[in-house]
């Protein structure tokens, strides 16, 4: 599905996913509205994937400044 400006499958495609992930796909259209999101789903289901969407959905590509910061609570999470 490709709603706004970023296609799901080649940002999957990107983060080493060989689909997209089922938690991805059932947090995009929430996320592209700007709706927070409370996720529950187990290790390596892509949820780390929703909070990159996120992140990219709010940033501008022609601005050339700081525009967003991602805390981590573990190195396992940092990108």
């Amino acid at each position: 599905m490709t709603e706004g400006g970023i296609d799901l499958g080649e940002l999957c495609a990107r983060l080493g996913f060989s689909e997209i992930p089922e938690v991805l796909e059932a947090a995009e259209t929430p996320v592209r509205r700007g709706h927070h999101l409370a996720l529950l789903a187990g290790e390596g289901s892509g949820k780390a994937s929703v909070v990159g969407l996120a992140v990219l959905e709010g940033c501008d590509p022609t601005e050339e400044a700081l525009q967003a910061l991602v805390l981590v609570p573990e190195a396992g999470h940092a990108w």
